[in-house]
């Protein structure tokens, strides 16, 4: 793995909570990163359209599965997290700005993760504002079928560093680019990045090309050495995401484990009351 992936080893706890790890979210990211089993009951199934077999590493449940919201939650977690550390680094940002392209396409419904207003200046953005999109991809195929899919990687696929982030960003890019791409009558209005992590936690050389310069230019006025800036912004972001990875695993077991229970509203009362599959 690369450095990057595992500054949340790194990061000391503080007061801060962007460096805080509960005991099980620190097991769960460390049996993740050390390619051990996480404590999945053997032949456990996963209640999703295609009802596969959990792997015992819960691979299947970061990114192959979208029940319960869970991957949702990690995504937007994420965006949250870059979207602070562009504000630290003295960057204006908008969250899922809606309506960017319908000025030229009224039926286009776009919506960017991250508008960056006043983005550093760099070949990667060639016009401003700068649109992210930020997404979560993993090295391992075939985690929609769960079991072991990994079982099934070539030596040659395994082997080949951010080759997940590279498709995945390939087809952030291609989405985009006819929208930012000047056409006759449009002209170019905005640059795109794809902001892209693997369940790794690596991130994206272009991605982290670009925080480093953004962490060049906000030492200029923050008076900080670059390289601390860029290992706090760093650290913050390997934490959330070690964060958000474990707590999608731990919530997804969780419910898969327990007896299913579901709340109602009695509106005629006002007496909340409890349904529970398992008899009394």
């Amino acid at each position: 793995m690369c450095k990057e992936a595992g500054a949340w080893l790194h990061a000391l706890p503080n007061k801060m909570k962007a460096f805080q790890l509960s005991d099980k979210e620190f097991r769960t990211s460390l049996l993740f990163r050390l390619f051990m089993e996480q404590p999945i009951p053997a032949g456990l199934r996963c209640n999703c359209r295609s009802h596969p077999t959990i792997d015992k590493r819960g691979h299947h449940l970061l990114t192959g599965c979208g029940h319960g919201g869970c991957r949702i939650r990690a995504h937007d977690n994420q965006v949250a997290e870059v979207n602070r550390c562009l504000n630290y680094l003295n960057i204006m940002t908008r969250k899922e700005q809606r309506h960017l392209f319908k000025e030229f396409d009224p039926n286009d419904n776009h919506i960017p993760d991250i508008t960056l207003i006043n983005p550093p200046a760099s070949p990667m953005c060639a016009v401003t504002p700068l649109l992210f999109d930020i997404s979560i991809s993993s090295p391992i195929d075939g985690l929609n079928r769960g079991g072991d899919a990994y079982a099934n990687m070539s030596s040659t696929a395994a082997k080949q560093p951010c080759r997940a982030a590279n498709e995945r960003a390939k087809a952030k890019e291609n989405k985009y680019r006819p929208l930012c791409t000047p056409q006759a009558g449009r002209p170019q209005r905005f640059s795109f990045l794809a902001f892209i992590y693997e369940t790794t936690g690596r991130i994206h050389p272009k991605s982290l090309k670009f925080i480093k310069l953004c962490c060049d230019t906000a030492s200029i006025h923050k008076k900080i050495d670059s390289d601390s800036i860029y290992t706090y912004v760093l650290k913050r972001l390997s934490v959330c995401f070690q964060k958000s990875m474990a707590s999608t695993v731990s919530e997804r077991i969780f419910a898969l484990t327990t007896p299913s229970t579901t709340y109602n509203q009695d509106h005629s009362f006002d007496i909340q009351y409890v349904n529970s599959e398992q008899p009394f």
